[in-house]
């Protein structure tokens, strides 16, 4: 019967998400908003511990939280120096992205797999880690209005846990710039502006090429296609 549950609750998850996964790794890299600012403080964990439930189950690392909120002291040191090394190497221990997927009945009586109502157990680990980043991305955390009312209406401000977000007319995320009447008109000046510092150095080339002669050109064209590590 295991088996069956296990074929039937993962019947959707058949699609390889590793190239997908990876290219969102490395966008979310190379975005503007790094977890450099993300520095974590044991206060800080010791504080997620203590609001633990004890009732609650463990996941697949066997940690309970009666355990993590009785030795919250003992803890919030280690576990502060492992978040913070997981947010510097972009890196999460695979047992905290796992669960484990416990079947509850839906009827007093099953009789088909459906009947199963699939409850996920994670690490109650991770889940701190999680409210601790949480909490430092929600002073990063823009509000964008995008209003399509013909007249300009009034719109409260976002709040989250009682802290109010600032608002902003634009935003930049993945790369993309995007302001609040959708017009992509800031993107397109910032992809300019780049093309324009690209074409600098071409400009300037071309008029060495000019006034210089063609073996000396070739000569700079040569030493400019080389990589850092072999000039």
């Amino acid at each position: 019967m295991a088996e069956n549950l296990n074929s039937f609750y993962c019947r959707f998850d058949q699609h390889n998400l590793t190239l997908e996964r990876e290219e969102l790794t490395s966008d979310l890299i190379t975005m503007s908003l790094t977890t450099a600012n993300l520095d974590l403080q044991p206060v800080n964990v010791e504080h997620v511990l203590k609001r633990i439930n004890p009732n609650k189950a463990p996941g697949p690392d066997r940690i309970c939280g009666h355990l993590l909120k009785v030795c919250h002291s003992q803890l919030s040191g280690v576990l502060c120096k492992l978040f913070n090394f997981s947010l510097s190497a972009h890196l999460i221990p695979a047992i905290w992205k796992s669960s484990l997927i416990c079947s509850v009945p839906k009827k007093s009586n099953p009789t088909c797999d459906n009947d199963y109502r699939p409850v996920a157990l994670t690490s109650l680990v991770m889940k701190s880690f999680e409210r601790l980043v949480l909490s430092q991305l929600q002073k990063e955390t823009k509000e964008l209005v995008i209003d399509f009312h013909h007249e300009q209406s009034t719109i409260s401000a976002l709040t989250i846990n009682g802290q109010t977000i600032e608002r902003v007319k634009g935003y930049k995320y993945l790369g993309t710039t995007i302001d609040h009447k959708l017009t992509f008109k800031p993107n397109s000046e910032t992809i300019f502006s780049k093309y324009q510092q690209r074409l600098f150095f071409l400009r300037k080339l071309c008029k060495l090429q000019r006034h210089c002669p063609t073996s000396l050109c070739c000569q700079v064209h040569d030493t400019a296609s080389l990589s850092p590590g072999a000039m």
